[in-house]
């Protein structure tokens, strides 16, 4: 069922001023309702040869890497865990993060959302890949969730491919390009209003850093 509605001068999200709005949808049937809140924001994004626009407005990522854990208590971090993060990085001057690597908890959403923190979200894909219809089919089915359930914050403006595919690997380039191409195109065909990017450090793998639409890479200056 489709609705639409109309929203003459909606207030724009932004780092600096992160306007949101919530859709509250319920349902009834049988004498029982069940109803969500959904929260969603107004803003543009686009990329071309001379940038990253949000709103029109040509800008950098100035962000951080954030893992989903916390010393003492591994993944089993509270809201106001989360909410404290992403303090941290506004207080340090970020406007954007990676979910380093892999999709991190609404709940750390919902703070980028209303803090005003521009995301990088990220699929599981990291180091090696499997060459199985298992694991295939279970990398599209976490992508085609992920999408579902996260497209509606305003935050998110990139989708993560993978990050360091190769990484430790004996895989040679031209032989999960074409993995890596379909889950890219489930990225295209479920949302055409966002970008897929990749992070690597497989400098020489022409091929792979163009699996993406944007590739950035990760640089360990005397470390590896």
């Amino acid at each position: 069922e489709t609705r639409r509605f109309s929203f003459p001068e909606p207030k724009l999200w932004s780092p600096e001023r992160p306007a949101m709005y919530s859709l509250k949808i319920a349902i009834n049937q049988k004498g029982a309702t069940d109803a969500v809140d959904i929260p969603f924001g107004f803003r543009s994004i686009r990329f071309d040869d001379t940038g990253f626009y949000l709103n029109g407005e040509r800008r950098k990522f100035r962000g951080a890497c954030r893992h989903q854990d916390r010393e003492g208590k591994g993944w089993a971090v509270s809201r106001e865990d989360e909410a404290e993060d992403v303090g941290m990085m506004k207080k340090m001057g970020c406007d954007a993060v990676r979910t380093a690597h892999y999709p991190q908890s609404r709940n750390f959403l919902d703070a980028c959302d209303k803090a005003g923190l521009m995301v990088w979200i990220e699929t599981v894909l990291v180091n090696e890949v499997t060459f199985s219809e298992t694991f295939h089919s279970n990398m599209l089915q976490q992508t085609r969730e992920m999408v579902a359930q996260r497209r509606n914050h305003p935050s998110i403006v990139v989708w993560g491919l993978f990050n360091e595919i190769y990484s430790g690997s004996k895989h040679k380039a031209g032989t999960i390009e074409k993995y890596l191409e379909e889950v890219r195109e489930l990225f295209r065909a479920m949302d055409t209003s966002r970008k897929v990017v990749c992070a690597s450090n497989q400098y020489g793998r022409k091929e792979l850093s163009q699996v993406a639409d944007f590739c950035a890479f990760n640089v360990y200056p005397a470390w590896y």
